[in-house]
């Protein structure tokens, strides 16, 4: 099954993360336009640009501190200008540590939460109005499994859970203009897959999601994992 993106044009929203690469070379390579964003990895990301040019692929890079309003709008406006539409937002980030509820620092809660939950809900406020404008798009947050089994901590668990029901929210919200969102939640934790494997596994799935094959999925949670671990 061949999956064509071409003339669509998407950011990939914390591609300095764990799967930002790979997403954003499945997409490029598929014919997307691809917005390359990153936080501080600009030596990384300029390296994912020019491996997907040698590809044959269209990407641009571009930074900001998406904790900020006017950061986001900024990137937003800036992409709108540059490329005449937006029509995918992949939120990909994660901001991760290992510790109990006793080690845990308010400030680090705090922290993951700002990251995990509030620049998705940021991203997608901006980019919504750009899609309804062309009458679709889609939205795809990169959650884990760890939203459903408690894993790595409970202020990563409790975010991710939060960004599913964010998903679901709005994707009752919009599913009737045309825009379609859904979350893919990786076990990152415990599956058997090597990372490698596990990477190219969400954006393969990334790239059906925003496929015709995937008109009828919206708000789904789209588990990639074991699944005794999962439920």
């Amino acid at each position: 099954m061949e999956i064509k993106l071409k003339n669509k044009v998407a950011i990939v929203v914390g591609s300095n993360f764990i799967f930002g690469k790979e997403i954003c070379l499945a997409l490029a390579l598929s014919g997307a336009e691809v917005w390359i964003h990153h936080f501080n990895e600009e030596d990384k990301i300029e390296q994912i640009s020019k491996e997907i040019s040698s590809l044959g692929g269209t990407a641009k890079v571009i930074s900001g501190d998406l904790r900020k309003l006017e950061e986001v709008q900024k990137v937003i406006s800036k992409i709108a200008k540059n490329s005449g539409k937006i029509d995918i937002l992949i939120n990909n980030i994660h901001v991760l540590s290992k510790e109990t509820i006793e080690d845990l620092d308010p400030n680090d809660w705090i922290e993951t939460f700002e990251f995990n939950l509030d620049i998705p809900f940021l991203c997608s406020k901006e980019v919504i109005p750009h899609m309804l404008r062309i009458g679709e798009g889609n939205i795809i947050n990169i959650s884990a499994t760890a939203a459903v089994t408690g894993e790595i901590g409970p202020h990563y668990a409790a975010s991710k859970s939060a960004l599913n029901s964010m998903t679901k929210g709005l994707s009752r919200e919009f599913r009737e203009f045309g825009i379609r969102v859904n979350s893919i939640s990786p076990d990152i934790v415990q599956t058997s897959t090597s990372l490698s494997s596990l990477s190219k596994a969400v954006a393969n799935t990334v790239l059906f999601l925003c496929s015709p094959y995937a008109t009828h999925l919206k708000g789904e949670i789209i588990f990639l994992g074991e699944e005794e671990n999962i439920h």
